[in-house]
C-alpha cells in the first residue's frame, strides 16, 4: 500500500483532491497524519495534492472511490483500510449541490444529492466507525451554513446538509463514551 504504514495515525478524506477536502488533507498531513484521499474524477488533482504532501515530508495516497456505491465502499475498506492502516480520522467531504427550485429539481437530481451528501457519509461512517473508535479518533462531516440558514433555489442542498448535521449530532451522543469525537 504505497508508502503508508499500519502504525502511523491515518486520515481518510473523501473528495480530497480539491477545495475544502484538499485543504483538510494538507492540514492533516502537516499535523502528522498520513493521508488517504479519495476522488471520483480529476486524478491529476489528487496526484498533485499527494505530491505536495510528500514534498513536505508527509505520506499520502490518492485512490478512486465513489462513496455513493456501497459495494465499492465495502471493497475499499477491505482492500485499503482494515488491518492495513491505523484509521484515526474520517473526513466525509465529498458532495454536490443542485441549484434549482423544488419545482425545477428533477427526481434524479434529488436522489443523487441525497445519496452523495447524506446517505454516503452515513454508510461510510458506519463501515469505518469501528476503526476510528479503536484509534479513539474523529469523524468529521463537512456540512454547511445552509444546514442552519437556507438558501433559495438550493432546497435539496439545505435539506441534506441539515440531515447530515443531525446525523452528526446524534452520532456524537452515541459514541461519546467510546472516545470518538464527531465534528
Amino acid at each position: 500500500m504505497s508508502n503508508l504504514d499500519s502504525t502511523t495515525p491515518t486520515a481518510l478524506v473523501t473528495g480530497g483532491s480539491r477545495g475544502i477536502g484538499r485543504a483538510v488533507a494538507l492540514t492533516l498531513a502537516r499535523d502528522g497524519y498520513q493521508v488517504i484521499l479519495t476522488y471520483v474524477s480529476r486524478p491529476e488533482e489528487a496526484d498533485k495534492t499527494v505530491a505536495e504532501i510528500e514534498a513536505a515530508g508527509g505520506r499520502a495516497l490518492a485512490l478512486p472511490l465513489n462513496v455513493g456505491d456501497g459495494e465499492a465502499v465495502a471493497a475499499f475498506f477491505a482492500e485499503h483500510i482494515k488491518g492495513k492502516v491505523n484509521l484515526a480520522v474520517l473526513v466525509n467531504n465529498a458532495g454536490i449541490g443542485s441549484y434549482a427550485t423544488w419545482e425545477e429539481l428533477s427526481d434524479a437530481e434529488l436522489r443523487r444529492e441525497v445519496e452523495l451528501d447524506f446517505l454516503a457519509p452515513v454508510a461510510l461512517t458506519k463501515e469505518l466507525l469501528g476503526c476510528v473508535a479503536a484509534a479513539r479518533g474523529a469523524v468529521i462531516n463537512i456540512s454547511s451554513a445552509a444546514a442552519y440558514i437556507p438558501v433559495a433555489c438550493m432546497g435539496a442542498y439545505n435539506a441534506v446538509k441539515a440531515a447530515l448535521r443531525m446525523f452528526s449530532v446524534t452520532l456524537q451522543m452515541e459514541v461519546a463514551g467510546r472516545g470518538v469525537h464527531v465534528l
